[in-house]
């Protein structure tokens, strides 16, 4: 449960970052910036925490969700 929770959180995290860098946007999918970077933890590379912090599943849970599956389905976004 912890590793798919942290696969998603990685997959925001790089889908947050590639649309910043392209589009210049400061938020996505209703959750800003600031909010994609509290799951920044779960979403690491090296050394990723375990689970999201309640600040992160706060951001999540108000964020459009079919809207970020359409960017994580994107071939643009890998």
């Amino acid at each position: 449960m912890a590793k798919s929770q942290s696969l998603a959180a990685a997959l925001l995290l790089v889908l947050v970052v590639s649309l910043t860098a392209i589009e210049g946007v400061h938020g996505i999918c209703g959750m800003s910036n600031d909010e994609f970077k509290l799951c920044q933890p779960a979403a690491a590379v090296e050394n990723p925490i375990d689970s999201l912090s309640a600040e992160c599943c706060a951001a999540l849970g108000k964020a459009n969700l079919s809207c970020i599956c359409r960017y994580k389905a994107s071939p643009a976004y890998g």
